[in-house]
């Protein structure tokens, strides 16, 4: 994946299992020595190791809708027919809706255990309003993808030198600092959305030690870059 979409969808992850790190935009410059965000280091790694005449690099967005297959196919693996398991909705690991992911963050931050199955499921139900559903939420602000465009343009080229793909990898690599004009930032989210949410998943939330309202924020926090 294109470095910031694998970033927001790894954080998302992070959230959703119950961890609460620091917000995405204010904490990158932890990940960029990472795997995360080093992309060639890691496939560098396999492709030096003796008896490896071959490296494959595939965009994920690419073979995403039958990503399994395209593994099978790439690595030679024999055709299971019949036997192989069908892919089915219990396979699929959705992420948490965008647009309460913040306050999914602050519910696992200031809570000292929680019924995460049964807040995700409430979550998930409440982003099914369309007035919610049709905002999208963003968690690199401006700066922070300017930082990672930097970042990542050298190990672009190091990608594309591994894949033979000539001189880029990602050809919308510059895509990276393009923020969709009608998107919000997840602060906003949480400032719009946080408390219903709250309302929704009381009962849900264990050992409940502060509002999540009175996170590290406070739920005024205007839009814009950076916030």
């Amino acid at each position: 994946r294109r470095p910031d979409h694998y970033l927001e969808a790894w954080y998302n992850q992070l959230i959703k299992a119950g961890r609460s790190p620091k917000r995405l935009a204010k904490n990158l410059d932890r990940f960029i020595p990472t795997v995360h965000v080093q992309f060639a280091a890691a496939i560098a790694f396999w492709a030096d190791l003796p008896m490896v005449s071959t490296v494959s690099v595939r965009r994920y967005e690419e073979v995403k809708s039958d990503l399994i297959s395209d593994v099978v196919a790439t690595i030679g693996a024999p055709d299971l027919g019949a036997a192989a398991k069908p892919i089915g909705r219990a396979d699929v690991n959705p992420r948490l809706p965008d647009q309460f992911v913040e306050f999914a963050r602050r519910a696992n931050r200031a809570n000292g255990g929680t019924d995460r199955r049964a807040v995700n499921a409430i979550l998930s139900e409440l982003a099914e309003d369309p007035e919610i559903q049709s905002v999208p939420v963003y968690f690199l602000d401006v700066a922070a993808r300017q930082r990672l465009l930097e970042v990542f343009r050298p190990i672009d080229r190091q990608l594309a030198a591994l894949a033979g793909t000539g001189g880029t990898f990602f050809a919308d690599l510059d895509q990276i600092v393009s923020i969709d004009p009608a998107a919000i930032s997840d602060r906003e989210a949480f400032r719009r959305w946080g408390r219903i949410a709250e309302a929704a998943t009381r009962d849900k939330l264990l050992a409940l030690h502060k509002p999540i309202s009175q996170g590290e924020a406070a739920v005024t926090t205007p839009t814009g870059s950076g916030s």
